[in-house]
């Protein structure tokens, strides 16, 4: 776990501001710059509005005692821009392990709140996941609502991680490249991946296999009966909705989504042909062995 070494209130300006940022150098977690934010930043400081800011420093003790900036870049260089003098709280913190880092990076959310994406990068970069961002965002978004925690803080969330990277493998093995799989890029499926390959793994990836691919099928088969649903329709919410070219019977919810997809995978461990019917009263069906 990160330690404290110490914390003060200090006056910073342009020679510290250039420090700080000397140390941004957290590539596989940093997000990037946000000019926006920065300008926004700029015209509290300028009107005498900013109220105190917040400096981290990460120590890596496992680095010669490397020096990270963890939390700041935005309000540095607002102070560059602008020449203004700023009060802070500064900490420096000890750091172990990549682990450390990843922990530490996440705790700051102040001035602007860093999204379950901005949590995550640092997290894989720390456990050695190579997946795509989105694959992560998906693993982790499907196993919150696997474990029911959906609506819990981002730390909570990002902790999943650890504990889904059999799981994510066997999604990122047949995910990893979006252009042939982009009707499967969401959560709703992901989930559904993940749940039917704890129970049967040569079945799931032959059957995620088809729906990815649609080759070699029969006309009816519940794969390519999935597969021409989720390449036909739009997530609630995905922005798609309020494109003329889609109609009412092509947008569904994340629900919806996920349903079919056992309905698909329960037809074809039963020897069954499936239309996936869905009625939203109806409950989730069990997942066949």
């Amino acid at each position: 776990m990160y330690k404290l070494k110490h914390r003060k209130f200090m006056k910073i300006g342009e020679y510290e501001a250039i420090e700080f940022l000397d140390c941004n150098s957290y590539y596989k977690g940093q997000r990037p710059l946000k000019p926006r934010h920065v300008k926004m930043l700029e015209n509290e400081m300028l009107n005498g509005t900013f109220l105190d800011g917040n400096i981290a420093i990460a120590i890596l003790k496992y680095e010669n005692n490397r020096k990270v900036l963890v939390n700041g870049q935005h309000q540095s260089q607002a102070v560059i821009n602008t020449s203004s003098e700023i009060v802070v709280n500064y900490q420096e913190y000890e750091c172990f392990t990549p682990e450390d880092l990843s922990e530490l990076f996440r705790r700051f959310d102040n001035h602007m709140q860093r999204s379950l994406s901005d949590c995550l990068n640092p997290e894989a970069a720390a456990l050695g996941v190579e997946w795509k961002r989105r694959i992560v965002r998906l693993v982790v978004t499907a196993a919150c609502h696997i474990e029911g925690i959906a609506d819990m803080p981002k730390v909570e969330k990002v902790a999943l991680l650890k504990r889904y990277l059999r799981e994510g493998g066997f999604v990122n093995h047949l995910l990893k490249d979006g252009k042939s799989c982009k009707h499967m890029l969401r959560w709703a499926v992901t989930r559904a991946m993940i749940e039917t390959w704890r129970i049967n793994k040569d079945a799931a990836l032959e059957f995620w296999m088809n729906v990815r691919d649609g080759a070699n099928l029969e006309a009816h088969a519940p794969e390519l009966e999935l597969r021409s649903y989720l390449m036909g329709c739009y997530l609630t919410g995905s922005g798609r909705s309020g494109n003329s070219k889609a109609r009412s019977r092509d947008i569904a919810s994340a629900r919806e989504i996920y349903v079919k997809c056992l309905h698909a995978w329960n037809a074809k461990r039963r020897g069954k042909k499936t239309d996936l019917k869905y009625y939203s009263s109806a409950p989730v069906p069990n997942i066949a062995g």
